[in-house]
Parts: structure tokens; C-alpha cells; sequence
């Protein structure tokens, strides 16, 4: 196994307030994770590598920045506390300022150098058929490059299939930075259109209306959401990181967006966090993954 464990995931929790009920749903999911030799009960855990994780426990007065990331009621941790799930780890997201658009002088004297030696290289897009021709490359980088994270594991082909399409669907080909070392792909950077206020508007619905306001909120331009990031662990440490940050923020800049904000990074990627610090990030969110042995016997 990747992580070398053997919890059993849940995810999709969705209860009234009401401890009968939590507590029936979880005899019931450890009834079935103990018959299939599992150990632990963890979670909520991402479904299929293009979800998000965990219990929302800070930043309720904003809005779940993407529609794959959890939002739940306050009581939900409150609860699966009560049955004895402690910590895992947490999953933070944050605000960038708008004046941290432009990188700090030591972060953007990394990238031209950087620059000068010539070996890292962004690729930049214009067109959704310009991705579509990189596509297999960009796909595979995230087993490459995330699949170690304990919230994530190799996808399997059909996955990056997936992922792979599911990015092209959505994308802003300007948004999409490709690192690449000596004409090796070796990381990515990736950002977002915020289509919240468009999304909710349509409340789910399908409608010519309801896709003239996607349209409209993919041409406002007013928050971006950073979310995927990865570079392969030999080429890490060499300056592609602050090369990408410096593309990135242009382009935003440039494109005129108002606000950014970062998605669910991992408590205990340090470099990562490193990373957004240096760019002025606060943290706003928090969700929390938890874990909770499983008993010989019916809890």
C-alpha cells in the first residue's frame, strides 16, 4: 500500500445533528471495515484523488472555495469527537492581498536567476487545444508529484483520464503554468476562475441563463483560487518553485483579478507553507481529517 496503513476511508458524511445517528453511521462503518482486516476508521478522506478532505472546522463565513471542497455544519466535529476520532491532520487554505500580486523582492531575485541559467523553463498557453496536446504529460505528474501525501495515492489510468479531462473542462489556459527542466515537464502550478457567486445563482441548475452567468463570472476576473501545485522531488530545492510563482503572479496581475486564495495544503508540507508565507498568505480555512481505531469487537 502507498502509505503503508490499513484504515478504512469514509467520506460523504452528511448527518443531522444527533449523536444517535452519528453513532449508528459509525458502528455500521467500522462494522465494515473490521471484516475487511482494517485497523483505523479515517476520514472524511478525498474520493478518487479529484476531491476534497476533511471536516471544515475554521472559516465557516466564507463559502467553500471550489465545489469539490467540503462545507459542513460547526457540529460535525463536535460529534465524531464524542465517538473518540482525534486528529490526523489538517488542511489549511489562504487569502493572498491583492498587493502580494507582485512577489517579494528576495522570491522574484530567485526566479530571474533562475531564469538566466536557462534549465527551468514555464510553459505558457493560449488555447485549450494547446494543453490537450500536453495533457498525458500534465496528468501523470500528479501521481509523480502528490501521490506521497498521506491525503492522496496513485491514481490509476481511468483516474488520470479523469483528472486529465476535468482540468481541460474548466481551465483558463493562461491560469495553467507547466514547469519544465532541460525539456523535461517536472511540475505544475495551476489556478481557477472563482464561479461561486455564478454556481449558486443557478442553484445547480442547467439552464441558457444559468450558463450565460458562468460565462459572465469566468469574464469578471474578480478572485482566482491556487490549486494544484507539485514539482518532482529530485528537482525540487533548485528555484522552480519562486519561477512559477513570478509567472503566475503576472499573469494574474495582468488578467486584473482583485483577490487569490490558496486550497487545502497539507499542515506538514513545509515547503509549501514556506512558500505562501512568503507571499503574504494568511490562513482563512481549515478542514481536519480524523482517525479512530477500530476495536476487536461491534463499537
Amino acid at each position: 500500500m502507498q502509505h503503508k496503513r490499513r484504515p478504512a476511508h469514509f467520506f460523504f458524511l452528511d448527518a443531522e445533528d444527533s449523536p444517535e445517528i452519528f453513532t449508528a453511521l459509525f458502528r455500521a462503518a467500522a462494522d465494515w471495515a473490521r471484516t475487511r482486516g482494517c485497523v483505523a476508521l479515517e476520514g472524511p478522506m478525498l474520493f478518487g484523488g479529484t476531491y476534497g478532505s476533511g471536516v471544515l472546522i475554521d472559516g465557516f463565513e466564507t463559502p467553500a472555495p471550489l465545489t469539490m471542497m467540503p462545507y459542513n455544519f460547526r457540529y460535525y466535529a463536535l460529534r465524531l469527537e464524542e465517538l473518540g476520532f482525534e486528529k490526523l491532520f489538517d488542511l489549511v487554505g489562504a487569502d493572498i492581498s491583492p498587493a502580494h500580486f507582485s512577489l517579494p523582492a528576495k522570491v522574484e531575485s530567485v526566479a530571474e536567476k533562475v531564469r538566466l541559467r536557462g534549465r527551468f523553463k514555464v510553459l505558457e498557453f493560449k488555447r485549450k487545444a494547446d494543453i490537450a496536446s500536453r495533457a498525458d504529460e500534465i496528468a501523470t505528474l500528479y501521481n509523480a508529484t502528490l501521490a506521497d501525501h498521506y491525503e492522496n495515492y496513485p491514481l490509476t489510468e481511468a483516474e488520470l483520464e479523469f483528472v486529465k479531462n476535468d482540468l481541460l473542462s474548466v481551465a483558463d489556459p493562461r491560469l495553467v503554468k507547466i514547469l519544465e527542466y532541460d525539456g523535461k515537464i517536472v511540475g505544475f502550478l495551476f489556478a481557477f476562475h472563482d464561479l461561486n457567486p455564478a454556481l449558486r445563482r443557478n442553484m445547480g441548475k442547467v439552464t441558457p441563463l444559468g450558463i450565460l452567468r458562468l460565462l459572465i463570472g469566468y469574464r469578471q476576473r474578480r478572485k482566482v483560487f491556487f490549486n494544484g501545485m507539485g514539482i518532482m522531488e529530485e528537482y525540487q530545492r533548485l528555484g522552480g518553485n519562486a519561477l512559477l510563482y513570478s509567472e503566475l503572479t503576472r499573469t494574474v496581475s495582468s488578467m486584473g483579478f482583485t483577490e487569490a486564495e490558496t486550497v487545502q495544503i497539507n499542515e506538514h508540507t513545509d515547503l509549501m507553507l514556506a512558500d505562501i508565507k512568503r507571499l503574504g498568505a494568511i490562513i482563512t480555512k481549515r478542514h481536519r481529517v480524523f482517525t479512530r481505531k477500530i476495536s476487536s469487537e461491534s463499537d
